[in-house]
């Protein structure tokens, strides 16, 4: 306390010199100028003297018990605006929107996953070097839309479905936010104005489309592995549903999609959670309820029997009478499941949610893909821990044997997978949720189980 009284005694000795200086400045400029001084230029003087007394009383008031009361004062010149407080405030700090609070929030949005989660110690991708950028209208967002996958029509023509329009990431070209669509569904004609709950909802958007597709494209080796081979905008037209490209190139982001289509629905699903809840004051408390794992059994329950589940692992053929039995199976059945027979299960599973996902959406208001990896992600965190979730996406993607460069059409990379259970990145992440739970909250220790108990490596 004698250190920080120092200080403070420092600090107010050097602002009565500033003072007494300014003062005997002023002094010699009124004696200099004469009687003849505009009186415009006096009252000026006046005024930024008041304001300089002002701000000597507010500091040393700052210390005392009662703060005395600042000397009376003319009007002063303008002040500088307050600044933009973060998008993910610790509780008790308030909100206070501006101008630029649409771009704070977005600038915080990075921090949190570069910062928090450590991603800052790779390299930054194409597609993250720049922030978020604005878009005016629909036909802006269409247009990009249309280079990024190698649409050769009409933008305005492109088969997509209208909530694509909103946010949407360029692998390598960055990320971009359509302001016509924000202010046509949610009323966001200025950021800074409204309810929270828009704008809590497009931050979620960007997140998800921003850190958790763009993430599996440019920073996991398997989606960068597919840029080197020109299957980007193949892979976009896949997401989007749109039949761009060559038959090849086609084929080849279909099968792979395929192959992380729970990694890719429960990645993006958990890093929507992980911003959302960051924001948890006022944002998260009023926005969202924490996805249970009995909401996950409910919405399971509603399909229970909407198709049976044959299987054969080891050449002996199983009926998995509804979801709810392949849910045990997958995530509540004790000891290790042999990866060839977990293998052959997600390979199912993977091309059941490919053909009924829009079925399962239409039934229970979210593809089949969604709740089961929603229900993998949990399971996941729960051994290895918040901050070594987005490594084990890593480890799960990190697959240069695949060797996509020289795979000759979807059909031969898809027997490839189902030969290998470790060439299968969903298999591979289902394999990481079964790690000891001593190695959660350290990357660095699941990295090296991962290796020596699973012989799964992931990037250096």
């Amino acid at each position: 306390m004698s250190d920080i009284d120092s200080k403070r005694r420092k600090f107010e000795k050097q602002l009565d010199e500033i003072a007494k200086g300014y003062q005997q400045a002023a002094i010699s400029d009124q004696q200099s100028a004469g009687s003849d001084q505009p009186l415009a230029v006096e009252q000026r003087m006046q005024e930024w003297e008041a304001l300089l007394k002002r701000r000597l009383a507010e500091h040393r008031a700052a210390g005392q018990a009662e703060p005395t009361p600042a000397p009376a004062e003319t009007a002063a010149p303008a002040e500088a605006p307050p600044p933009i407080p973060p998008v993910f405030p610790r509780p008790g700090r308030p909100f206070a929107w501006s101008d630029g609070a649409l771009h704070a929030w977005l600038a915080d949005l990075d921090g949190v996953m570069l910062n928090e989660l450590a991603l800052n110690r790779f390299p930054t991708p194409g597609g993250f070097s720049q922030p978020v950028r604005i878009v005016e209208s629909d036909q802006d967002m269409r247009q990009a839309i249309a280079q990024a996958c190698g649409y050769g029509g009409d933008p305005a023509g492109m088969p997509i479905d209208e909530h694509c329009l909103g946010v949407f990431h360029h692998p390598g070209g960055g990320t971009l936010l359509n302001r016509q669509h924000y202010a046509r569904h949610h009323g966001l004609l200025e950021f800074d104005q409204g309810d929270l709950q828009p704008r809590a909802e497009l931050i979620s958007e960007v997140a998800r489309e921003r850190w958790g597709w763009g993430y599996l494209l440019e920073y996991t080796s398997l989606g960068q592995e597919a840029g080197q081979a020109g299957l980007w905008p193949a892979m976009v037209a896949s997401r989007l549903g749109l039949q761009v490209g060559d038959g090849r190139n086609a084929s080849l982001a279909a099968t792979l999609r395929r192959a992380w289509i729970l990694t890719e629905a429960g990645w993006l699903d958990w890093v929507w959670q992980y911003v959302m809840f960051k924001a948890r004051n006022p944002v998260g408390e009023r926005l969202f309820a924490r996805p249970r794992p009995g909401r996950m059994l409910e919405l399971l329950v509603k399909i229970l029997d909407l198709f049976p589940l044959y299987l054969a692992p080891l050449g002996v053929r199983i009926r998995l009478r509804n979801l709810f039995d392949l849910f045990k199976f997958l995530f509540l059945e004790e000891g290790d499941i042999v990866p060839a027979t977990l293998n052959s299960v997600l390979l199912y599973l993977q091309k059941f949610c490919s053909e009924h996902d829009q079925q399962v959406e239409n039934k229970i208001g979210q593809p089949l893909s969604q709740v089961l990896g929603r229900i993998y992600f949990a399971d996941l965190e729960g051994h290895v821990g918040i901050l070594s979730t987005p490594y084990a996406v890593l480890i799960a993607t990190h697959l240069p044997e695949l060797a996509l460069a020289e795979a000759q059409d979807g059909m031969q990379l898809d027997a490839r997978i189902a030969e290998n259970p470790r060439l299968n990145p969903d298999t591979r992440l289902a394999m990481l949720s079964k790690l000891d739970a001593r190695v959660k909250y350290d990357p660095q220790a699941m990295f090296t189980a991962a290796w020596e108990r699973l012989q799964l490596e992931g990037p250096r």
